[in-house]
């Protein structure tokens, strides 16, 4: 019985399956014949490679090509991706000058309160202020014993800003409350030694 299937399965008829069997069996088939048999097969569902292999090479593949395309678009957007030079920022010391008269015209608290929702603004708009209130305790050192400021303005506290320029840096100070109450506001800019 397994002769008369072996028979049928090489579909000869009786006079060539004696020739077929004599064919020797482990010759190599060239490799297009192989590949194109195999397709075929694949085709008509007759053949089916481990799915484990089949997996494991598409995901190689799929790993193959998230890489290129990662290294692709990191190259290329290194190209078109310029960033902006950020505008140079320079620092600025607004410094707080009053009289005596200034003084004794205005609560302190009050002005320290107003200042601070005014220095609160200014941060919101997206430019750095810092600044500090001085004591009212002044010592000046001269060379001369006989030079005197008793009357003249003394700086009460300070604000520093980070400003693009001078004209920004004027714009800021022209909006502290310190001016609108009568004082005056020296505007310098720090020299990086």
């Amino acid at each position: 019985m397994n002769s008369e299937f072996e028979d049928s399965q090489l579909g000869g008829s009786a006079d060539e399956i004696p020739e077929l069997r004599s064919l020797a069996r482990e010759m190599p088939l060239p490799f297009h014949l192989e590949n194109a048999t195999v397709a075929e097969l694949r085709r008509r569902g007759l053949f089916a490679s481990k799915p484990g292999v089949r997996r494991q090479v598409l995901r190689a593949v799929l790993s193959a090509a998230a890489a290129l395309l990662l290294v692709l678009g990191g190259f290329f957007s290194g190209i078109h991706f310029r960033p902006q030079a950020r505008a140079e920022k320079s620092t600025f010391v607004l410094l707080l000058r009053e009289s005596s008269a200034f003084r004794n015209a205005h609560q302190e608290d009050s002005l320290v309160q107003e200042y601070k929702a005014w220095a609160r603004e200014v941060t919101s708009s997206g430019i750095a202020i810092r600044g500090e209130k001085l004591t009212d305790d002044v010592h000046l050192l001269h060379l001369s014993q006989s030079e005197s400021q008793a009357d003249s303005e003394t700086v009460a506290g300070f604000f520093l800003v980070d400003a693009s320029d001078l004209q920004q840096a004027l714009q800021i100070a022209s909006g502290c409350p310190h001016v609108r109450h009568g004082g005056t506001i020296e505007v310098r800019k720090i020299d990086p030694v």
